[in-house]
């Protein structure tokens, strides 16, 4: 299992894409739908995935947790309007 600081260094190398990170994270969601601990996806984290990684590639963005997918439990705001308790972005 990589540190979220090495998948962050390779998303900045481009080592890794950050839709494969996304595409893994589904992946383990599917594998694991029976305990129904996932309520809603992004439907668009994939496509936004693929902005991100062409971002990454000319230079526009950068940041601490640059591409790195994560849950948002019931508690937050979000700007996708998503139905919480816990989406993937």
């Amino acid at each position: 299992m990589r540190s979220i600081a090495e998948l962050v260094a390779d998303v900045k190398a481009q080592k890794i894409s950050v839709a494969s990170l996304v595409q893994e994270s589904l992946d383990a969601i599917a594998a694991n739908e029976s305990y129904h601990t996932i309520l809603e996806l992004n439907p668009n984290a994939l496509d936004q995935a693929k902005e991100l990684d062409a971002k990454i590639a000319s230079g526009e963005v950068e940041g601490d947790l640059l591409g790195i997918p994560y849950i948002a439990k019931d508690n937050f705001l979000t700007v996708a309007r998503i139905q919480l308790p816990q989406v993937i972005y």
